[in-house]
């Protein structure tokens, strides 16, 4: 795993960590042609692609369901709007990876810095190399035209992963690691330049 010098660290200067080759989505993958009486779960790997690439407004039923090998009806059942299919494709890529990344603070026992470098680390590994890095793109280009799907993006998505890192950088300065800092200004400087690179 890779690691930075806890003197490098005083100032937070850890950089994500772009030394991955195979990309991942960091979504829990279905089976390629789930059957007709799939749990919700299953037909979740089917709409990723779609959202990414084409956006909200042009992702249809009918292409989704054809990609999850199922009825259109059998989609509507579970996500009977284009909305809701986002939110369950939201959570099962980005918010299932902040509670992992929580667990993963819960149980570290190193230094702050290995913990940010870690979390930093998986989290490009996971979602930054994969399709579901898209997710945030798709998000920002169309907070406008769906200002409810904003709102949900902002509370689950948003609002956890900014106190998941805060609280590293408290845990960090705390300990004597991190010169003093003012952590939302910092969350944002760590974020940026992932967003800038999906």
């Amino acid at each position: 795993m890779f690691r930075r010098s806890a003197a490098k660290c005083r100032n937070i200067s850890c950089r994500p960590p772009f030394h991955y080759t195979r990309p991942v989505s960091g979504c829990h993958h279905a089976p390629r042609h789930p059957r007709k009486d799939a749990r919700p779960q299953a037909l979740l790997a089917a709409p990723l692609a779609t959202l990414v690439y084409k956006g909200l407004p042009a992702t249809r039923a009918e292409e989704v369901a054809a990609r999850a090998g199922v009825s259109k009806g059998t989609l509507y059942r579970y996500y009977p709007s284009t909305e809701e299919l986002f939110k369950a494709v939201v959570r099962n890529c980005l918010v299932a990876r902040i509670a992992e990344g929580a667990d993963m603070v819960a149980q570290h026992r190193g230094t702050s810095c290995e913990l940010l470098t870690l979390v930093m680390d998986e989290w490009w590994r996971q979602v930054g190399l994969g399709v579901a890095g898209g997710i945030s793109r798709v998000m920002m280009a169309e907070a406008q035209q769906f200002p409810e799907l904003a709102r949900f993006y902002a509370d689950e998505v948003i609002a956890p992963t900014h106190a998941l890192l805060g609280g590293l950088i408290e845990r960090g300065t705390a300990s004597g690691e991190f010169r003093p800092v003012t952590v939302m200004e910092t969350v944002h400087g760590r974020i940026g330049p992932l967003r800038r690179l999906l």
